[in-house]
């Protein structure tokens, strides 16, 4: 097999391999919209000084919210 031939091979290889994955990142890519979203929680967190959701009948600050 010829030179020319191999690098005409490994050249149009690679071209397919580039092209296949600009069509897979075309296609992941979702325009973004213009206006921010809004993050909503499902649920409520504990404030400061609420009672701990764990159950101890202490502040959230005293027990679980306290800095380890």
């Amino acid at each position: 097999m010829s030179e020319n031939n191999q690098f005409e091979r490994r050249f149009f290889r690679k071209l397919d391999e580039k092209k296949r994955v600009t069509e897979i990142q075309s296609e992941d890519d979702a325009p973004l919209p213009d206006t921010p979203v809004e993050q909503v929680r499902a649920e409520q967190t504990a404030g400061r000084n609420d009672p701990c959701p764990c159950g101890s009948r202490k502040k959230y600050k005293k027990c679980c919210g306290a800095p380890a």
